[in-house]
């Protein structure tokens, strides 16, 4: 028997964009930053693979008395680079709560790039992380293949933080770039 309160609500791809990920759905407290320093150790309170389709979406006894973001994103972790793109965002929901809509659409601009070393050598397994400018907000994440190169997909305009970052070469500077229409 599940205690706690509910969340629930729908994946919404009206448009019927088609893409080559999966959808994920992910519940984490809203207190929690989401940045740089925490992505690793972070792992949400509740996540569902929604698999190739929209659909609805319940996450059941959750803790009540919190304030909780609801992340809609699409990742890759089976083919290399992998990536995740965050594609919608809910904060600071109560529950329980019904009636979440989470919209996933194709437009937007893609992240992309090429890693490489003092020696201009491509970085292997470099990790991409893409922050929204004006709140410091994570947008998505993606790992270097052996040409150095990233992308990420389905950006909507704006400026952006990206930062790589890779255990072997510890300093690591923010590049900063817009998305346009």
């Amino acid at each position: 028997t599940s205690t706690g309160a509910s969340l629930s609500g729908q994946v919404l791809n009206t448009g019927s964009f088609s893409k080559e990920s999966k959808f994920e759905v992910g519940v984490f407290n809203a207190a929690m930053p989401i940045d740089v320093n925490s992505f690793y150790g972070l792992s949400p309170i509740k996540n569902i693979e929604q698999a190739e389709n929209s659909g609805p979406f319940n996450f059941p006894a959750l803790p009540p008395n919190a304030a909780y973001q609801v992340f809609l994103a699409i990742s890759n972790f089976e083919t290399f680079p992998e990536y995740v793109s965050i594609r919608d965002i809910v904060d600071n929901l109560s529950v329980p709560a019904a009636g979440v809509n989470l919209t996933y659409s194709s437009a937007g601009g893609t992240i992309q790039g090429k890693v490489l070393d003092s020696a201009a050598k491509p970085v292997l397994g470099a990790q991409i992380f893409v922050l929204r400018q004006s709140d410091n907000r994570f947008m998505g994440y993606a790992a270097s293949n052996e040409n150095g190169d990233y992308k990420l997909y389905n950006f909507q305009p704006g400026a952006y933080n990206v930062i790589a970052t890779h255990p072997k070469y510890p300093d690591s500077l923010p590049v900063q770039i817009a998305v346009a229409d």
